[in-house]
């Protein structure tokens, strides 16, 4: 009797979260971590967003997930600091 072929389930989807910034670069930044996350992770979606100055936001990442079906994503804050984007604004898209 051969053993049953097990399939890994689907890989839940990683939200970067920065903060975000009015130089260009910045979001060219997140961009290529977000690339370099989803080469490292074969199957997984990695999304960029940004709390300030740069499109799309999390929670508008986030429906954008739930409305393609996934009911969960991971959420990686890329800030430096515990400050006030830590403590109030990430907490807010994970309640919303």
């Amino acid at each position: 009797m051969r053993p049953a072929r097990l399939s890994a389930p689907a890989a839940e989807p990683v939200v970067l979260v920065a903060h975000g910034s009015r130089d260009p670069r910045a979001a060219e930044a997140t961009r290529a971590l977000a690339r370099a996350v989803a080469a490292a992770r074969p199957g997984c979606p990695v999304l960029p967003s940004w709390l300030d100055h740069t499109e799309p936001g999390p929670t508008a990442v986030l429906r954008d997930l739930a409305e393609a079906g996934h009911r969960r994503a991971v959420l990686v804050p890329l800030l430096l600091t515990a400050a006030y984007h830590r403590r109030v604004d990430i907490p807010a898209v994970v309640s919303s």
